[in-house]
């Protein structure tokens, strides 16, 4: 409003792939705007009513796989990435997912838990009892397994990794199932509470209901499901880039895209001025 006012050019960029979904309404229009992708701007049209003068497509601020190397990563594994909301036992599911791979043809894969930062677990003692007791993997990425390593470069661009070489991607509730799958990695979204028996979080917000469209993303409802699906997964084919239209692929770095929204949002607003 101070902006319009005294008018000043102004650029907002949304930084997640839910902040416009399940945050605040905006009551004013930016000039510019960046967002992710074609999704996050027709949300920006339709939930916010934002009618700015210069739209971008500029992706993630911290996930970057086109400018960051993606480090090697030899055994194959899958990756359950947890979730900050607590609608499962996350560890029992952990621990159940490792005890029905070992019980099938999937005892050589590797299994490696990369709890959420808010979480609020005790990494310590939850690595010792996952990694002696039954043979899973806490990211090997966090270093001293504090929790404010977790967006640390380093961390991050191990994840990445991780997101792009790991076989199947098992996530409660998590952005990390848009940025898996946009490295073409298939990703299985645990779609039941046991916290409300009969809740399917997932369908409590509107931006997972555009995940249905992609043919890598599986929302099982219970742990049979769950197990039928990991077989499943395991024996398809998936290309680079599932969900182009929510996380698109970029050539260039993302501060030169950004670099370019603000020109551009400056040269538009000296151009009506």
């Amino acid at each position: 409003t101070l902006c319009r006012l005294l008018r000043i050019p102004n650029t907002l960029i949304i930084d997640n792939w839910d902040n416009l979904n399940s945050k605040s309404i905006f009551s004013e229009s930016p000039t510019g705007l960046g967002v992710w992708g074609e999704s996050m701007e027709n949300d920006a049209r339709q939930i916010h009513n934002m009618r700015p003068k210069v739209v971008s497509h500029i992706g993630s601020a911290r996930f970057r796989p086109n400018e960051n190397q993606q480090l090697p990563i030899e055994k194959e594994f899958l990756l359950f990435a947890g979730s900050g909301k607590p609608v499962l036992n996350e560890l029992n599911a952990v621990i159940k997912v490792r005890e029905f791979m070992d019980n099938c043809e999937l005892s050589h894969l590797n299994l490696i838990y990369r709890p959420h930062p808010i979480s609020g677990m005790d990494l310590r003692a939850i690595a010792s009892q996952l990694q002696l007791q039954h043979g899973i993997q806490i990211d090997p990425s966090f270093e001293g397994l504090l929790k404010d390593n977790f967006y640390q470069p380093g961390p991050l661009h191990y994840l990445e990794s991780l997101c792009k070489y790991a076989r199947i991607v098992i996530a409660p509730q998590s952005t990390i199932i848009v940025e898996s799958l946009s490295l073409g990695t298939p990703v299985i979204a645990l779609n039941w509470s046991e916290v409300t028996p009969g809740l399917q979080p997932l369908e409590e917000y509107t931006h997972f209901e555009e995940l249905y469209d992609s043919c890598g993303f599986f929302a099982p409802r219970n742990y049979d499901e769950l197990k039928t699906v990991i077989e499943k997964v395991l024996s398809l084919n998936f290309g680079y880039n599932l969900v182009p239209f929510i996380l698109p692929t970029f050539s260039n770095s993302y501060s030169e895209r950004v670099l370019k929204l603000i020109s551009e949002t400056y040269l538009s607003f000296e151009e009506e001025n």
